[in-house]
């Protein structure tokens, strides 16, 4: 007796309005996506590099490889700036920058500072945001939920963003491009600058820290 097994055979599922919707949703992503790299490479065709760039690079390595981390991120002695912050906790606390660049308004460092009722003695989260972050709002949302939890927050306008963006340029343009003797000195400059803050901080009775530092943020804090 023979048996015979037929194949069934495996008919299509109709798509559902679920599966619809995913797949636009995808097809958005990926035109935001396509859309955001255009954007960026046509701003990075704004700073090619020029006939002395591998010299100045090979200079500055040569000048740096001589120092370990903690010297190349050190803050300058007489650089503390808890006179900036005063005594009582305010929304802005601004000071000189230790790393002199050429653009002016990247020289003036900026931290807004959310306070909890607890005042100085709370903790603290220092909040980074992103490389060309396109806005504060919800950092300061976030601000206003850890105030309710008892904790102020701090958010940090790391170089070349926001307040310090020099004049003709986008939020956060200058930060990372093919200049590499800039985007290093960039990351020391906001690496000091967050240890100054802590330090002044501190200075004031802060003794806990917590840290949301999102992409170029997360990058600035991790070297810390």
């Amino acid at each position: 007796m023979k048996l015979s097994i037929e194949k069934t055979a495996t008919l299509p599922m109709p798509e559902t309005p679920q599966a619809g919707a995913g797949k636009l949703g995808r097809l958005a992503a990926s035109g935001v996506d396509l859309l955001m790299c255009a954007s960026i490479n046509l701003l990075q065709s704004r700073h090619r590099l020029h006939a002395r760039s591998r010299e100045e690079m090979e200079h500055y390595v040569a000048a740096c490889e001589k120092l370990i981390a903690e010297n190349f991120y050190a803050v300058p002695t007489g650089a503390e700036i808890a006179v900036a912050i005063g005594d009582r906790p305010g929304p802005t606390i601004t000071w000189r920058s230790p790393i002199d660049t050429k653009f002016p308004a990247n020289n003036i460092a900026r931290a807004d500072f959310f306070p909890c009722r607890r005042g100085w003695s709370a903790p603290t989260v220092l909040m980074l945001h992103a490389l060309m972050s396109a806005s504060h709002i919800g950092y300061r949302r976030c601000a206003g939920r850890l105030n309710e939890l008892g904790w102020n927050a701090c958010f940090v306008h790391l170089p070349y963003h926001y307040s310090r963006v020099p004049r003709g340029y986008w939020n956060g343009e200058l930060a990372i491009t093919a200049d590499l003797v800039r985007n290093a000195e960039g990351l020391r400059q906001g690496v000091i600058e967050v240890r100054q803050l802590m330090a002044a901080l501190r200075e004031r009775g802060c003794r806990e820290f917590g840290v949301l530092g999102t992409s170029y943020g997360g990058w600035v804090v991790s070297l810390r």
